[in-house]
């Protein structure tokens, strides 16, 4: 005998979905200033500002500096950059 099941709320795939379709949603509203892409890289950093995960921010932060910064043709170095940019972060204790 089969049993009716019935689900209130929505699994976590389907959250996680939904939050994916509001930020596309959110990024194509953005997209509609016709912004450049130096204020593309100012969101970027605006946003990362707001990141719990103070790692998180800060290679994020860095990064996109780097990449202001670089020649796009000339982004040799970088990944080395990258890592010792990472390795001097303090430990996550949290």
């Amino acid at each position: 005998m089969t049993q009716d099941v019935k689900l209130y709320g929505k699994t976590t795939a389907e959250k996680l979905l939904a939050e994916k379709q509001q930020s596309r949603e959110i990024v194509k509203e953005i997209l509609e200033f016709n912004v450049s892409e130096r204020q593309l890289y100012q969101l970027i950093k605006l946003l990362a500002d707001n990141l719990e995960n103070y790692h998180h921010m800060s290679i994020i932060t860095w990064l996109v500096d780097e990449l202001e910064k670089t020649d796009i043709g000339d982004l040799t170095g970088l990944k080395e950059k990258a890592l010792q940019q990472l390795t001097s972060l303090p430990e996550d204790n949290s």
